[in-house]
């Protein structure tokens, strides 16, 4: 691998980008071509929904997991009730596709080839966020990785959505670092507003990043700069905040999937992840299942279904809050090192590759401290990801959302050790040629 990238730094960009892209493209198509389904993939929740808006139905769904008695085929259910369990961004994508293409494998592969396009955006404005914060040679290693890290890898064969929660994210970070600068133009500060608007579309964690970024727009450059990036945000997402308010007669600002996943995380079965011990799915127990499968199929169905889950999350914090609050730093530290309730991390597949880019991540950002260098715009979306994901539930799939800002971090290790190994080579060749021949 050094070898690999001390050859890689003597070559022009142009070429580095060929080849980093390249293999990028080379291995998340075997990926895709290994792991995909071209004639039935699971769409999850977003499938079930486009479906909805495709028949008429509007944003809609039946969710099986929270909806007892319904199967998971992939038709309409003629009492599907209004949903804001998923935000809107990614479930419009795949709704576009499916009304065009219909449900043919036409429209499963043109959304992987969309997954393609994200996760090779990814890994390119990972390579520049990497290269604009601490270097070139921080930039090439980070971007060699995000090109072959394998669970990044493999995600263009899911359809969960994750390249394309990478690439938002990736790209928000990378027009705040451009926006901090003393020369941006309010243009830019716009855009990235913009981009962090639809990130919080993505994913309401953005929401929460997006202070922290706005708060460090604010310390680097002016509250000015600051409260227009807010403002293009809130502008973004508050049609989609608006929607939920009318449709359900409350404030609803991102998603109503809060007290579920604090549930998953907060009852006597859990152990903090989102599977049992046994393996199998956190998703209700028998008692919620009853309750859940009396509830009308009514406008306020969802926010039923929500208030059960409060409910019971309650009850068991209130029953057992000294457990609640050492469950809570459990999580956290699941969150920073591994989801061991999850059957599919334990594979070496994954285990292996997270290990080793959690510690090398973290000695990158040690490393940061020490050198005094910025460290705000990644470590704070760690950091608020962690604590928000503590209080619910701990998921695989919400570590492997932050991996490409561990990678950042872990390409400054790789580089100071990099570093430090040609320049013992050049030490030691240097006193081969002054000692005496014999």
């Amino acid at each position: 691998m050094i070898s690999i990238v001390a050859v890689l730094t003597s070559v022009d960009a142009k070429r580095f980008w060929l080849f980093v892209i390249g293999i990028g493209l080379a291995l998340r198509v075997a990926a895709v071509i290994a792991y995909g389904e071209f004639e039935q993939p699971l769409l999850y929740e977003y499938g079930g929904i486009a479906r909805h808006l495709i028949a008429g139905q509007g944003y809609s769904t039946v969710f099986p997991e929270l909806h007892p008695g319904y199967g998971s085929l992939p038709i309409t259910y003629p009492d599907a009730t209004p949903t804001a369990l998923s935000l809107p961004v990614l479930t419009l994508i795949v709704a576009g596709v499916l009304a065009i293409f219909g449900e043919t494998t036409t429209s499963y592969v043109l959304l992987y080839v969309l997954n393609l396009l994200a996760s090779l955006l990814a890994v390119y404005l990972i390579g520049i966020i990497a290269r604009e914060l601490y270097g070139e040679s921080v930039g090439r290693w980070a971007a060699v990785l995000a090109a072959i890290y394998p669970t990044i890898v493999i995600t263009p064969a899911t359809m969960g959505g994750t390249a394309w929660f990478h690439a938002i994210m990736v790209l928000t970070v990378l027009l705040v670092i451009r926006a901090a600068r003393n020369d941006a133009n309010l243009r830019l500060i716009i855009f990235a507003g913009i981009s962090a608007g639809v990130w919080v579309l993505f994913r309401s964690e953005g929401f929460a990043a997006t202070v922290l970024l706005a708060l460090w727009l604010w310390h680097r450059t002016s509250f000015k700069r600051a409260l227009v990036f807010g403002m293009f945000a809130i502008l973004v997402f508050s049609p989609w905040s608006i929607r939920n308010t009318l449709v359900f007669d409350t404030f609803v600002p991102f998603s109503t999937n809060f007290w579920l996943n604090a549930w998953r995380g907060n009852n006597v079965g859990s152990i903090g992840g989102a599977f049992y011990a046994s393996g199998s799915s956190n998703w209700s127990n028998e008692a919620i299942r009853e309750e859940l499968s009396a509830l009308p199929a009514e406008v306020d169905r969802e926010l039923r279904i929500m208030e059960v889950y409060k409910r019971y999350t309650l009850d068991f914090i209130s029953s057992n809050p000294g457990r609640a609050a050492l469950r809570y730093f459990k999580k956290l530290g699941m969150f920073l090192s591994i989801d061991y309730s999850d059957p599919r991390a334990r594979a070496p597949m994954f285990f292996l590759p997270h290990v080793t880019l959690t510690l090398g991540a973290l000695c990158g950002c040690f490393i940061l401290f020490r050198r005094r260098a910025i460290l705000w715009p990644i470590a704070s979306i760690i950091a608020s990801n962690a604590l928000i994901v503590s209080a619910l539930h701990v998921g695989t799939r919400y570590q492997l959302i932050l991996a490409p800002l561990y990678i950042v971090c872990f390409a400054v290790l790789l580089d100071m050790l990099h570093r430090h190994i040609v320049l013992r080579r050049t030490n030691d060749h240097i006193s081969i040629a002054k000692s005496p021949t014999e």
